[in-house]
């Protein structure tokens, strides 16, 4: 099975994504951690797609964070994608009232 785990690496923190993959690879997948955001194309080529640690809390470049993971979330939804995620937005901070900065 060919698995993407989608990831911030400029968050810092991914340690698990990366223990999460060698597991995976370990079992015997093809496993590759995706920089967020990717190409839009990612259903054509992984047969499962982990978003993990995605989230941006910086200030500047919180809305392209937002809009990046919007247009994902429309594509994955559109496409014939298996989800496991109900993608409706419970973890969203500013849509749930959640002060994300002072």
């Amino acid at each position: 099975m060919k698995i993407a785990i989608l990831t911030n690496f400029k968050n810092g923190c991914n340690e698990e994504d990366y223990i999460l993959a060698r597991s995976f690879a370990e079992d015997g997948h093809k496993v590759d951690l995706l920089d967020f955001p990717v190409e839009s194309k990612i259903c054509d080529f992984y047969d499962l797609k982990i978003l993990k640690n995605i989230w941006d809390l910086n200030p500047n470049t919180y809305r392209d964070f937002l809009e990046n993971l919007n247009l994902l979330i429309s594509k994955l939804k559109k496409s014939k994608c298996k989800i496991i995620n109900s993608l409706d937005g419970k973890l969203d901070f500013e849509k749930y009232g959640k002060k994300i900065f002072s």
